[in-house]
Parts: C-alpha cells; sequence; structure tokens
C-alpha cells in the first residue's frame, strides 16, 4: 500500500497550484469587475502554501523506492513552482509581470508543474 505521507505531498503540492493559479487570476482580472470571492480566498492562502511546501520539500522522506519517488517527483514540482512565483514576483516589480503572466512559466498547466510520467498523482497505480 502506498504510504499515506504521499498524500500529504500530493494534496500540498494540488493547493500550491490552487493558490498559484488563483493569484495569476486574481491578478490579471478586469478591475471594473470583483473576482469571485473563493479566488480571492485561494490566492490569500499562497504564502502559507508556499511555507508548507517549501518545509515538506526541505525534509527527507524515508520510504519505500516507489513511494520515494513520487515524493522527488513532487518536491521538485513544488521548488520550481516557488521559483516560477519567485520570477513573477520579481517581474512585478519592474513592471514586466503582464509579460510572465500571459506565458506559461508559473501556469500550473504549463510544462513541468506535472510530472510528465504523472507517477504521483492520487490514484495512480504505475
Amino acid at each position: 500500500m502506498k504510504d499515506r505521507r504521499v498524500t500529504v505531498f500530493h494534496n500540498s503540492l494540488e493547493e500550491l497550484v490552487e493558490s498559484l493559479d488563483a493569484t495569476l487570476r486574481v491578478s490579471s482580472w478586469d478591475p471594473a469587475e470583483v473576482a469571485p470571492q473563493p479566488l480571492k480566498n485561494s490566492a490569500s492562502q499562497l504564502m502559507s502554501r508556499l511555507g508548507a511546501a517549501d518545509r515538506l520539500a526541505s525534509g527527507v522522506f524515508n520510504g519505500n523506492p516507489r513511494d520515494a519517488e513520487r515524493v522527488s517527483t513532487i518536491t521538485d514540482a513544488m521548488r520550481r513552482l516557488e521559483t516560477a512565483y519567485r520570477a513573477y514576483v520579481k517581474a512585478a516589480g519592474s513592471g514586466r509581470a503582464s509579460t510572465i503572466r500571459n506565458s506559461t512559466t508559473i501556469s500550473p498547466r504549463g510544462r513541468g508543474a506535472r510530472s510528465p510520467t504523472g507517477r504521483w498523482r492520487r490514484g495512480s497505480r504505475s
């Protein structure tokens, strides 16, 4: 049976992706309209989710080789997303945020945010 700790890593990554997506959507929302409250709520949790992901990614996972590989894939994705978010924030400070926002650099749907094999996804039997 898969180690339940893998689910914690998976859920943390999914929550991080959700908050990053919400942050990007809120930042590009038409100022004449009010963004939906659930979207704002998710975006407001970004910093705590980045912190949780950072703590998980910096820890050492000891488990069977298959689960260790899944966790490694998840933590790599967490690090890449955090790096992309830092680049986004830096670009926002320099006025280049719209360029990054329109690219897939930080988009959770972009390349690199998910494992190409999909092995870390919940319910996967690979």
